[in-house]
């Protein structure tokens, strides 16, 4: 990962409450949408998610960053996870203040069915402003509870998600001085 791409990531657990959280900072374009799922995955994978519930929360990911991607003015959006025994909460801030709308998309059209998609997936979703600028966009999707002291779903899906190539900007050329 390069500064170019991802500014800030955070990890804890809330030994008191067994709420973990992790949350990352990403620059607005369009290749920060396939690290951020591919990051989100990685952490529920972590955590001890299986893979339904991976899958889920990815596509989650992938259409809220996206809407962020396409519609905020700003140069980041942010992406914060929050896991506890039986849900997981997923948030994408923005700097757009304007509430997301679902879109009534026909059989020909490319775009307008993301938040469709999180409304069928997700148990619950909504928005709220934020402190400041922009709004927070949110999914609640009910998983089953992973194994106590698990860390990892599967090894396979572990080692596939921590051999995916990472998005990253080609170097610039050294200076010659």
């Amino acid at each position: 990962m390069t500064m170019n791409t991802v500014t800030r990531m955070s990890t804890r657990i809330d030994c008191a409450t067994s709420v973990q959280t992790w949350q990352m900072t990403f620059t607005s374009h369009v290749r920060s949408v396939s690290l951020a799922r591919r990051l989100v995955c990685r952490r529920l994978c972590r955590w001890g998610h299986g893979t339904d519930a991976i899958d889920v929360m990815a596509l989650i990911a992938s259409e809220l960053a996206t809407n962020a991607v396409q519609h905020a003015p700003g140069r980041y959006f942010h992406v914060r996870l929050l896991g506890d025994d039986g849900q997981i909460r997923i948030e994408v801030s923005d700097t757009l203040r304007a509430e997301p709308r679902r879109m009534d998309a026909g059989p020909d059209d490319e775009r307008g069915r993301g938040l469709t998609l999180v409304a069928e997936l997700a148990d619950s979703f909504g928005s709220h402003p934020r402190d400041g600028i922009g709004k927070t966009v949110w999914a609640v999707v009910t998983v089953p509870r992973p194994p106590r002291g698990s860390t990892v779903a599967s090894d396979t899906l572990a080692e596939a998600l921590d051999e995916s190539p990472a998005v990253t900007r080609p170097a610039a050329p050294a200076r010659r001085w």
